[in-house]
C-alpha cells in the first residue's frame, strides 16, 4: 500500500468514526429526553423548588402525574372521605387518601405510639397527603376519630405546656411551627406534617387547622365535666383530660383540668362518678394519699382544704351529688374556699 493509499484511509477511517459518534450522540440525546420528561416523584428530594403562591393564571384544568408507567388523575373532592374540599384550596391536589378502622395495622404505621392511641378510644384513623402544584412540597394529614372528646383532649394535652402557643379557630385548637401542626376538633385529634420548613407550609398547615373546623360534631356529646369547667369561664384551649393517674394516683381516672387564667399554675378539676358509693370511696383515698404531702387546714362534711408540707401551694377538694371537683396550685385558702363556692354555684345534673 502507497502513501498516497495510505493517506486516502486514514481520511476514510477518520470520516467513519466523526459519523458513528454524531449518530451515538443522536441515540444517547433521544433516550435522555423521554427520561427527563417524566416525573415518578422518586427524585423528588434531588431538585430544589422556589416555594410559590400559585399565580392566577398557573390552575391546571387537568393535572396527571406519572407513576409505575400509569398516568393517574388527581383524587377528586368526592374522594376525599371525611376531609373538607377546602383542604384543596390555593392549587393543592390530593395524593392519598385512606381510611384506616383496624388497630393491628395502626401499630404498623406508628408503632410504639399506637398503644396510647387505643388506649384513649381510638376508632378510626383518616389519612390525606396533598401535593402544590407549583411547588410540589407535600403535607401529611392524620386525622384520628378517637370516639369522644375525652380521647381527642388526651392526646393533645400531652403536647401542651406552658411555653406552649396554644392557637383557636371555631371548635379548633391547635398548635403549628414552620413544619407541623397538632389539634384537635370534637372527638377528632389531628397532626400534620411538611416535606420542608418553611412560612409557607406554616401558612398551609394554618390555613388546613382552620378547614377542620367543618368537621362533623355534635354539641351533645359534650361531657358534663367539660361543660362545667366551660361555663366557669375557662378558655377551651386550656381544658384537658387526664383518663389515668391522676394526681400520680393509680386508683383516680377520667378527671377534667382547666386552668383559668393560663399564666398561672392553679387548675380547677372535676370527675363524675357513677355512684354514690364510689364517689365517696375516691374522695377519701384522695384525701388520705394527699396527706403525705399536705397538713390539714380545714376539713367539713362536703370538702377539705390543705397546703403542702414544702410548697405551701393549696389545694382544694369537695364533692355534691356525683361529681368531685376542686383545685390544685393555689396561692391561698381565701382562693381555695372561693373556687369551691363557684363550683357549687355552677353544678347542674
Amino acid at each position: 500500500m502507497n502513501k498516497k493509499q495510505r493517506t486516502l484511509n486514514s481520511i476514510w477511517i477518520q470520516q467513519v468514526e466523526v459519523i458513528f459518534k454524531v449518530i451515538g450522540l443522536i441515540t444517547m440525546i433521544g433516550m435522555t429526553v423521554p427520561v427527563f420528561g417524566q416525573d415518578d416523584g422518586s427524585n423528588t428530594k434531588k431538585r430544589v423548588y422556589t416555594e410559590k403562591q400559585p399565580s392566577s393564571g398557573s390552575q391546571k384544568s387537568i393535572v396527571q402525574k406519572q407513576h409505575a408507567g400509569k398516568s393517574l388523575l388527581p383524587v377528586k373532592t368526592a374522594e376525599l372521605g371525611i376531609f373538607p374540599a377546602g383542604c384543596l384550596n390555593g392549587g393543592w391536589i390530593s395524593e392519598q387518601a385512606e381510611k384506616l378502622t383496624d388497630q393491628r395495622r395502626l401499630f404498623e404505621i406508628i408503632n410504639g405510639e399506637a398503644d396510647k392511641f387505643i388506649q384513649e378510644g381510638f376508632k378510626t384513623l383518616h389519612q390525606l397527603r396533598i401535593r402544590h402544584l407549583d411547588s410540589a412540597v407535600e403535607i401529611q394529614v392524620e386525622l384520628y376519630d378517637q370516639g369522644n372528646l375525652e380521647g381527642s383532649l388526651g392526646l393533645f394535652s400531652e403536647y401542651m405546656s406552658e411555653m406552649s402557643e396554644i392557637r383557636m379557630f371555631g371548635e379548633v385548637v391547635y398548635l403549628v411551627t414552620t413544619s407541623s401542626a397538632i389539634g384537635r376538633k370534637g372527638r377528632f385529634f389531628f397532626r400534620m406534617t411538611g416535606s420542608r420548613e418553611s412560612d409557607f407550609i406554616r401558612q398551609k398547615l394554618e390555613e388546613l387547622a382552620k378547614t377542620l373546623a367543618a368537621l362533623p360534631e355534635n354539641e351533645a356529646d359534650r361531657p358534663l365535666g367539660y361543660r362545667i369547667i366551660s361555663r366557669m369561664g375557662v378558655d377551651s384551649r386550656y381544658i384537658t383530660h387526664q383518663s389515668k393517674n391522676v394526681f400520680q394516683f393509680d386508683f383516680a381516672e377520667n378527671f377534667w383540668f382547666g386552668n383559668p387564667d393560663a399564666t398561672k399554675p392553679a387548675r380547677i378539676f372535676i370527675h363524675h362518678e357513677h355512684t354514690s358509693e364510689k364517689l365517696i370511696d375516691l374522695y377519701h383515698q384522695v384525701l388520705n394519699e394527699q396527706r403525705f404531702d399536705y397538713r390539714m387546714i380545714k376539713q367539713e362534711n362536703t370538702f377539705s382544704v390543705l397546703q403542702h408540707r414544702f410548697l405551701n401551694t393549696w389545694f382544694g377538694i369537695g364533692h355534691k351529688g356525683l361529681l368531685i371537683f376542686g383545685v390544685e396550685n393555689e396561692v391561698g385558702e381565701d382562693k381555695v374556699l372561693e373556687t369551691l363556692s363557684l363550683f357549687n354555684s355552677n353544678l347542674s345534673f
